[in-house]
């Protein structure tokens, strides 16, 4: 068929123009109320934004960055049609879009690697882990800047990749080197999905949470799915027919930084679904807590919050005590009556904001480490003896 006159004979969208419309407002949409939701955590744990924030909310710039050029290649190259219905401008229009998805969407996956990344770094505070965390992220930021490089040089002069009218102009064989470049993308995918879990299933605490804890972090096998679904679909590309043959691959490419910002928030979000769905809950916590204080026992979290908060001058002496060198588990001293249980609830790291271990700076939450102390108090005829730990 030959190519159209006229612009306005491929206005109508087309299935696949369609498909990667709904796809990008459903799933960028979740992305950003992910990332709002991020930093509402942070505002209710009290902690400043860390560089896994900044990280994140630079993912979420490059994912509307990738998205808005598949919209305008759906639009303007009508993405859809077949290469021989389309007009030369339609045919610029959809190189020029597709060659500015690609450093978006690099970038807004090496965000959410490195943004992953660097949480492991401040959850788990040990020295060899840290230098293994710290060899990912400059491989990494090798592969990003590679893929970069590799873009500016697919083609000689750049300007041929969309205009082939250009006298002496040659291009790579981009099929080869969108697919190493896929490629690569699993594997550090994969590294950075298993990178934890020695260490999960090293810590000293009950096997339901292990197998909780694992689960957030293993969510991302999803994004390895994806990532395996693109290259499929980068296999299967035919480079005549670019508008046609590309939209499983420009579905694939929007879904992979999408699910991965999602992805990379989850392990930070518990403080707002608690603030969210259980307020009711803490509010008969506390005052089941003051019921006992009436009887001269007091007992249980609320008070080691409420003694915690009173006196903000001694919070911000709080330091907290790493978990490499106390295991999260429950620790029992003293002999008789007296009694105090230090009890783990989890890493506020975990759940809240993962400041650094170095900074000495105390959360508030609700998943802080908490002393529960307990008082017994007897009388006798002749004395009365206190005993407080």
């Amino acid at each position: 068929m030959d190519a159209r006159a006229s612009d306005t004979a491929t206005d109508k969208l087309r299935p696949g123009g369609v498909a990667i419309l709904v796809i990008c407002i459903i799933f960028l949409i979740p992305a950003a109320l992910a990332v709002i939701l991020r930093l509402w955590a942070r505002r209710i744990k009290r902690v400043h934004l860390v560089l896994n924030d900044y990280l994140i909310i630079a993912a979420l710039f490059f994912a509307i960055t990738e998205t808005v050029t598949l919209l305008l290649a759906v639009t303007k190259g009508k993405v859809g049609y077949h290469m021989t219905e389309l007009t030369a401008s339609e045919k610029v229009s959809l190189a020029k879009s597709y060659l500015a998805a690609e450093p978006s969407w690099v970038s807004a996956n090496t965000c959410v690697k490195l943004s992953i990344l660097h949480l492991y770094k401040q959850i788990f505070p040990i020295r060899k882990f840290r230098i293994v965390v710290y060899a990912v992220m400059l491989l990494v930021v090798a592969y990003w800047t590679s893929t970069i490089v590799r873009m500016f040089f697919l083609c000689s002069p750049l300007a041929f990749y969309w205009d082939k009218s250009i006298q002496g102009g040659t291009c790579l064989n981009t099929s080869a080197t969108s697919l190493s470049v896929s490629v690569i993308n699993l594997i550090l995918d994969l590294i950075v999905i298993a990178l934890p879990m020695p260490m999960l299933w090293g810590l000293q605490m009950a096997t339901s949470r292990k197998m909780g804890l694992t689960a957030i972090f293993g969510i991302g096998g999803v994004i390895c799915i994806i990532t395996i679904l693109r290259i499929v679909s980068v296999v299967n590309l035919d480079l005549n027919d670019l508008s046609y043959s590309g939209i499983d691959d420009a579905i694939w490419s929007e879904l992979e930084p999408c699910l991965g910002i999602i992805n990379a928030c989850l392990p930070v979000l518990p403080p707002v679904m608690s603030h969210i769905f259980h307020p009711a809950v803490c509010r008969w916590k506390t005052w089941t807590g003051s019921s006992n204080a009436a009887q001269g026992t007091r007992t249980g979290p609320p008070f080691a919050r409420q003694g915690l908060r009173a006196n903000d001058s001694e919070a911000k002496n709080f330091r907290r005590l790493e978990e490499d060198v106390y295991p999260l588990t429950s620790v029992s001293f003293g002999g008789g009556q007296n009694h105090a249980d230090a009890v783990a609830h989890g890493r506020s790291d975990l759940a809240s904001g993962y400041p650094d271990a170095q900074s000495g700076r105390a959360t508030h939450g609700s998943d802080d480490i908490m002393v529960m102390k307990g008082w017994q108090v007897q009388s006798s005829s002749a004395d009365k003896v206190e005993h407080s730990v």
